[in-house]
């Protein structure tokens, strides 16, 4: 029996560690050569996983699905569960595991990572493995991975209308600009200041005066909405907002964009099916 399986949605930079020209098998590169293949560099690194490395353990790893750049993995982890039989309990090794689905096409690079609390308990412990395990693996290529979450527009700025009047900071971070289609949003001074210092994450804050509030907080403000929709689009690790009088610093973390999948498409993989299902989900 088919069921709507609930997956969460990331974005990811294959970004140059350096900035200067580098050598790969050998070969020079320069920084141009190189982002063209790091899509291509990061597919050896899927075909070749066979285990990734969280903390002190390997988390068994496998490709369900591999086709027009559309990979579907199955990540495992050992966990005990206890059972009772005769009124005693028993304990059993337990192997659960999650989806997760990437997209390498070099211009949509999106992750939907499972939401399967019974392997981990949320979909960004499943981006922490990712991202440390395929850094490290990338680190050959002169290479490394940010994944950041996609957020759900609609409600951000919902949260942002009803709080409009009493805001008093807004701190961003932004990842490297990396992919052209949401690098767009970013204005030219900002990518270049990034592009020169070679600075992988920048920290943006905006704060608002003793006992004030910041103004023009709304999709008008063209200057603020670039940041935004950037950050929005998996360009950034969360927006974080102070409300005044609320103790709790809130982040846009806890709003990334959910979207849900009939498990009966990805456990047959009926390729067709897939292909017209992750083209839509991917846009």
């Amino acid at each position: 029996m088919s069921k709507k399986v609930p997956f969460k949605m990331y974005r990811y930079h294959l970004v140059p560690i350096k900035s200067e020209q580098l050598s790969i098998f050998g070969n020079e590169l320069t920084l141009d050569e190189l982002k063209i293949q790091k899509n291509e560099l990061f597919e050896r690194i899927l075909v070749g996983s066979q285990s990734l490395k969280a903390r002190s353990s390997q988390l068994p790893i496998e490709i369900n699905y591999n086709q027009d750049n559309i990979y579907i993995l199955k990540l495992g982890v050992d966990r005990k569960t206890t059972l009772y039989k005769d009124f005693k309990k028993v304990d059993v090794e337990n192997q659960p595991f999650t989806y997760i689905i990437i997209n390498n096409n070099s211009e949509i690079q999106k992750i939907l990572i499972e939401d399967n609390k019974i392997a981990f308990y949320d979909t960004s412990a499943v981006r922490n493995i990712l991202e440390v395990a395929f850094s490290a693996q990338l680190y050959q290529f002169s290479l490394t991975i940010h994944i950041e979450p996609v957020v759900d527009k609609g409600e951000f700025w919902d949260y942002i209308k009803k709080y409009e009047k009493n805001i008093e900071r807004l701190d961003f971070e932004i990842v490297k600009p990396n992919l052209a289609n949401i690098s767009k949003s970013l204005t030219a001074p900002l990518k270049q200041l990034v592009d020169i210092t070679n600075s992988h994450k920048t920290t943006i804050k905006l704060k608002a005066p003793e006992n004030g509030v910041l103004e023009k907080i709304n999709p008008e403000n063209k200057q603020l909405n670039s940041l935004v929709e950037y950050t929005n689009e998996g360009g950034g690790d969360g927006i974080k907002m102070k409300i005044k009088g609320v103790k709790k610093t809130v982040s846009t973390k806890n709003m990334i964009k959910e979207t849900y999948i009939e498990s009966i498409e990805f456990e047959t993989l009926h390729q067709q099916k897939l292909l017209d299902t992750w083209e839509k989900l991917f846009e």
